[in-house]
């Protein structure tokens, strides 16, 4: 076996897709009987878009998440039965998206998610085991030894995708730099037969049905999450009390209310010290966790999963030198610690605890730079902005193409040279389009890692990048 994944949610899944893309071979183990049953994440940006968009199933992403595509906007309530008290932010504007990425946002609820990621992990080769344990590991200089429901296996490398309490993460003794509980609440996730304004989710502000409504499917399905203030705990949510509160805030006194679950969780803004320990990485929540505002927290897990399959598939098969690995955490947690700090401003903001300036998202999803020796770029970091300009460590710029598609679909899961024309032939597959001057070499997760304005011989930079 290549690699081992601990955790079969969105992350983990998301991860045997990419590795199978490089035809790595991969075993996920999840503790859970099946995919999860709750809705939990169902907001997911342009960049992850373009992730599914190359692995061929964004459409699919699309459709299972149909019911959603025309709600727009945060917006205050005192209850759902008055008109709105204010709209947070309206989110109808496609325009800026389009310029720069040949898709848009989309929700899909992660329990219609993940059976997609299943699907297509195994259709690439995965070995994907539900109701399995990971119990312990060990590693050495030639891979990791793990077990697992009592049995051993052997993989080169371990990718930690068990989540905000990772025990590999634990086990490796990497801190949570960070970790402070920033508001403690419980997700009610109930059915009720609703006729309501289409928005991304509404705040009711009531003091008895005070809290964020999400819908699911518009019509039945919807999450109501409370903060847990004052001296009320989790145990008062009684199935009595949960119903009362989603009546006060609908305004329906006699609403016929289904309860499908009631969890408490926790908005937790932390980020691991390190996201590799020898042969085992971190991804996903293991990784970081992050606000729930701006929806970027299971976004970043599933581009940290993009960040590291190509480079794990390099190593392994013996493209690229192990120093490659290196730049996972180079290049992923910068990322993680911006996009925490900008989910906590917006969420000290949207919450009215302490109104903080941030970022548009569209720069927090495309404005980082990468700097690490898998780019040529002497660094450091440009500020955090929107310019796609084809500058090393930066995504490739979007154009549309005369055939339909746009320059991102040209890119992985290999090197790519885009080119003015005037480039000789090489080793690398290589495209001409306009993008201006030159050439840029583009890494398989359609990153930058190379430009230059004269024919230069691409195979020296290549074995510097791949630390070859």
């Amino acid at each position: 076996m290549n690699v081992l994944v601990a955790g079969g949610g969105l992350v983990g899944l998301s991860t045997a897709v990419f590795l199978g893309q490089h035809g790595v071979r991969t075993t996920v183990v999840e503790r859970h009987a099946t995919t999860s049953i709750h809705p939990k994440a169902r907001g997911f940006t342009p960049r992850t878009m373009e992730l599914f968009r190359g692995a061929g199933f964004a459409d699919e992403v699309r459709e299972a998440g149909a019911a959603l595509k025309d709600n727009h906007d945060l917006v205050v309530y005192e209850t759902l039965d008055k008109p709105p008290l204010r709209r947070i932010m309206e989110t109808t504007d496609n325009e800026p998206i389009l310029r720069v990425s040949p898709d848009s946002h989309c929700a899909c609820p992660q329990d219609a998610l993940e059976p997609i990621l299943l699907a297509a992990a195994r259709e690439l080769g995965a070995d994907i085991r539900f109701g399995t344990e990971f119990q312990s590991f060990t590693q050495d200089h030639d891979g990791v030894t793990a077990i697992v429901d009592g049995a051993t296996i052997r993989a080169d490398y371990l990718v930690a995708c068990d989540g905000s309490r990772s025990s590999i993460r634990e086990r490796l003794g990497i801190d949570m730099v960070g970790d402070a509980p920033t508001m403690s609440s419980v997700g009610i996730s109930f059915e009720a037969e609703l006729d309501l304004d289409h928005f991304i989710l509404a705040w009711t502000t009531h003091p008895d049905g005070a809290g964020i409504l999400l819908p699911i499917d518009n019509r039945r399905r919807w999450v109501f999450h409370v903060e847990l203030t004052g001296s009320r705990t989790p145990a008062d949510f009684t199935d009595e009390y949960c119903t009362r509160l989603i009546r006060v805030a609908t305004g329906q006194p006699d609403l016929d209310v289904k309860l499908v679950s009631v969890a408490p969780w926790e908005t937790t803004s932390a980020v691991a010290a390190k996201y590799r320990a020898g042969r085992v990485f971190l991804a996903g929540d293991a990784a970081h966790l992050i606000p729930p505002a701006g929806a970027f927290g299971a976004n970043t897990g599933i581009q940290d999963a993009h960040n590291l399959a190509w480079k794990l598939a390099y190593v392994l098969n013996g493209m690229a030198g192990p120093a490659l690995l290196d730049t996972y955490e180079a290049e992923r947690r910068p990322v993680a610690e911006m996009t925490t700090d900008q989910a906590m401003r917006r969420w000290q903001t949207w919450m009215n605890h302490n109104p903080m300036p941030f970022a548009e998202d569209l720069a927090v999803m495309y404005g980082t730079q990468y700097v690490s020796s898998a780019v040529d770029h002497p660094g450091p970091a440009r500020p955090l902005e929107l310019n796609l300009d084809g500058t090393p460590g930066t995504r490739v710029p979007h154009a549309w193409l005369p055939d339909g598609r746009s320059t991102l679909d040209l890119v992985g899961p290999d090197f790519a040279l885009l080119h003015d024309g005037t480039w000789p032939a090489g080793p690398v597959r290589s495209h001409q389009v306009d993008l201006g001057p030159g050439a840029m070499l583009v890494r398989p997760d359609g990153y930058v890692a190379w430009r230059s304005t004269e024919p230069t011989d691409v195979d020296p930079i290549m074995a510097k990048l791949l630390t070859r």
